[in-house]
């Protein structure tokens, strides 16, 4: 067992010299990485000793097989633009990560008032490894272009009515719908190969897509993220949270939105959506909610986490002991449980390894990959809980080294949107 231990070890270091050869040297690396997984096994190897102190709290990427994945991959080369709502200064783990051009919105509350999101998910995307400072990003050398959404008008208001947070709301994302279709194109003109979106603009109800009229704004943001994909531009969009609570009256949990359908714009056909799950899967937000008669203990304790799932979920990855975003002192705090905002850097951060081993990967080749290499938890293939499964960085920055054709990979039997 030793000697097997030993050699694998050995064979671990040849596939990793032989990347720097041509072609043939990269089938011969190909070629060990078969024998890795027995190194590896669930734990990987340690072959780096980073110094970010809050790195030893980060569970998901242990579950993602991150750690394993840095061997060939840090997201070097890849630029990822994140579309958010601001971005804080005091982000220190981030240092030389943002690139200097930035994409703003006109017409909303600029970044004082809604600091923080932007740098939460940028940090969880590319925060620098091995800098003593923070937490370590899952595609570390990965390098950030920021498109500031900004928040509505509202929160700039002292006391704002419902009626000035329904107007100033319905304004602020038709602002988005435009001029985020905008700063999209934008993105792709700069260079971008992932574009990470952890925000959601409508949500599935009675039926149909709540949009209040703003149907024609929707169709010009589709209409650039169909552009960007078509341009070779991996998306990514969060699948959206549950929001609901308890009716005293009925005395029964009730939801606002329909959470067996994804929200928009992760349910675009051109988007990789991320759901939530725990490292355990035994996911529970709250764990007072009551069993509810007739629904499936699976779908049960997904709700209790919190996400939307449905024909349109892609992957799940973990989503409890999630980094808040940095404080002043650079120390970060951690949500015992995170939202589809965490999922979606999660999934881009391991996009952005893919790419930098092969930039060649088109987006659909880029999700097959991530379908064939995740590790199904639900029914094999695909399920409507969990999607394709939970993500496995190793395997997939592995199978983006071999650069598979989309015949060979998994395909997707879904309904069509």
């Amino acid at each position: 067992m030793t000697l097997g231990i030993q050699t694998s070890t050995c064979l671990l270091q040849v596939g990793y010299l032989v990347r720097i050869f041509d072609n043939r040297g990269i089938a011969l690396h190909i070629a060990l990485l078969a024998f890795m997984p027995v190194a590896y096994g669930a734990n990987p190897i340690p072959f780096l000793q980073p110094n970010d102190p809050f790195l030893e709290r980060q569970n998901y990427l242990k579950e993602l097989m991150v750690p394993a994945a840095w061997k060939f991959s840090q997201g070097e080369g890849v630029v990822v633009a994140v579309m958010d709502s601001g971005f804080s200064e005091n982000a220190t783990d981030l240092s030389g990560a943002f690139l200097s051009d930035e994409f703003v919105l006109e017409g909303v509350t600029p970044d004082p008032l809604c600091p923080g999101h932007g740098s939460l998910v940028s940090s969880m995307l590319a925060a620098r490894m091995d800098d003593g400072v923070g937490i370590a990003g899952i595609a570390p050398k990965a390098r950030i272009l920021k498109i500031k959404l900004g928040c509505p008008k509202w929160l700039a208001l002292r006391s704002p009515t419902l009626e000035d947070q329904v107007k100033l709301h319905r304004e602020y994302i038709q602002n988005l719908l435009l001029q985020g279709a905008d700063a999209i194109r934008w993105a792709v003109r700069k260079g971008a190969q992932v574009i990470n979106m952890s925000f959601t603009v409508s949500y599935f109800v009675n039926g149909k897509y709540e949009l209040d009229g703003l149907e024609a704004e929707l169709v010009v943001f589709h209409a650039a993220i169909a552009e960007a994909r078509a341009a070779g531009v991996v998306t990514v969009a969060a699948a959206g949270n549950w929001s609901g609570g308890w009716d005293n009256a009925k005395g029964e949990w009730f939801s606002v939105s329909d959470q067996g359908k994804v929200a928009l714009p992760a349910a675009f056909p051109e988007v990789i959506s991320a759901g939530c799950v725990c490292a355990d899967q035994q996911c529970g937000r709250v764990s007072s909610i009551p069993a509810i008669p007739g629904m499936p203990e699976t779908q049960f304790k997904l709700m209790k986490q919190g996400h939307h799932y449905g024909d349109r979920l892609d992957f799940v990855v973990p989503c409890d002991g999630m980094p808040a975003s940095q404080n002043q002192d650079g120390s970060y705090d951690f949500y015992a449980l995170g939202g589809t905002s965490h999922a979606a850097p999660e999934v881009s951060g391991v996009v952005a390894l893919m790419l930098s081993v092969n930039p060649a990967l088109r987006p659909d080749e880029v999700k097959e990959i991530l379908a064939r290499t995740s590790t199904d938890l639900m029914t094999p293939r695909f399920d409507v809980y969990t999607g394709f499964g939970k993500l496995n960085a190793y395997r997939a920055v592995q199978e983006a080294i071999a650069a598979p054709t989309p015949s060979n990979a998994r395909a997707s039997s879904r309904p069509a949107f």
